[in-house]
């Protein structure tokens, strides 16, 4: 959600929300979590979870970022993509 010149992109929906609620309602916008949510309705492997979130902190699996108007995010992290990943770097030696 930044534009190509690193500035925050305005016109995306969470920026005006922030934009709204500092500049409008004179709050503060906090990057902490009160705990008062939770993924429902999932069933990852905890074990391949923890692999992927090892492989995007090393690099071995970029973060793809889909991009298509307004809409940002990463793309998925596939099983495939974590066997890639391992056998990539088992044959490099990382």
């Amino acid at each position: 959600m930044i534009d190509e010149w690193g500035r925050p992109d305005l016109f995306c929906i969470p920026f005006m929300i922030i934009d709204y609620i500092e500049q409008v309602l004179h709050g503060k916008v906090v990057p902490e979590n009160e705990n008062n949510w939770k993924f429902t309705g999932t069933a990852w492997d905890e074990p391949l979870h923890v692999k992927a979130v090892k492989y995007l902190r090393k690099g071995w699996i970029p973060e793809s970022v889909i991009s298509d108007a307004r809409v940002h995010c990463l793309r998925p992290i596939r099983l495939e993509h974590i066997l890639e990943a391992e056998k990539e770097n088992r044959e490099t030696g990382a």
